[in-house]
């Protein structure tokens, strides 16, 4: 590879977004190191206890509400070692049911504000672009509800079958 084609393959690079991603990840392992995240996992379980129902319905919960204020991926890759001590904590095997909680939470969550998810923030652009006007309003009657049911028929799944 010649230097020029060096220099503009670096130039396409999304440099921004990867030094975001090291500074997350940078973040959340300062976070793990201090203990920080282990101290979360004690709270939650002294807050809602040890019944894995109640753990998963929470975390699903709370993960659908948090994704739609923060982007999908601070927000998991954050608690992912919530999760690894959850797991230890409870004496859960891997995978877990906590696994899914959080990512189905997640996924769904990413839908209830237009900040959810980066694709929401594209599709509103994309919108603005062509003419549509769709305001954060305009996006949230939409999202939320649909958010809302989605995390909700999802429960029975989590108590009957995954359980």
């Amino acid at each position: 590879m010649s230097r020029a084609s060096l220099t503009q393959a670096a130039a396409t690079v999304e440099w921004k977004t990867l030094g975001f991603f090291a500074g997350l990840f940078i973040i959340v392992g300062a976070l793990v190191s201090v203990g920080a995240l282990e101290a979360v996992s004690r709270w939650l379980i002294s807050v809602i206890g040890t019944d894995i129902n109640v753990i998963s319905i929470s975390l699903l919960a709370f993960s659908g509400i948090v994704s739609g204020i923060v982007d999908n991926i601070p927000y998991v890759t954050s608690m992912i070692p919530v999760i690894f001590n959850l797991n230890d904590a409870l004496g859960l095997s891997e995978p877990s049911v906590l696994w899914w909680a959080l990512a189905t939470g997640a996924d769904f969550g990413g839908s209830l504000t237009v900040v959810g998810a980066s694709a929401n923030i594209v599709g509103v652009a994309i919108a603005h672009r062509e003419g549509i006007k769709l305001s954060m309003w305009d996006y949230a009657k939409v999202g939320i509800p649909v958010t809302l049911l989605s995390l909700l028929a999802t429960v029975p799944y989590f108590l009957f079958v995954i359980n």
